[in-house]
């Protein structure tokens, strides 16, 4: 082998692991973005599951109030 040879298959290697290095990293990043989408989805989702459990305690809170409303017209119309 010549020595240009043997440069040339040394700076094609050194290449070879810098891209395999590259696409590592880049696959790295990728998952992190992915896995923080995720975490960023699942805050959403507790933040909108406790607005509907709140939205749920207001309404059956709301029904009571409605409920014992028509229970004292219901009463006051039976003693008539």
């Amino acid at each position: 082998m010549t020595t240009f040879q043997i440069i040339s298959l040394i700076v094609n290697i050194l290449l070879f692991l810098g891209s395999v290095i590259g696409v590592y990293v880049k696959l790295k990043l990728d998952i992190t973005k992915v896995e923080l989408k995720i975490e960023q989805i699942n805050r959403e989702l507790t933040q909108k599951e406790i607005a509907t459990l709140l939205d749920q305690k207001n309404n059956r809170e709301d029904h009571a109030k409605i409920i014992e409303k028509i229970d004292h017209l219901i009463d006051k119309l039976s003693s008539k």
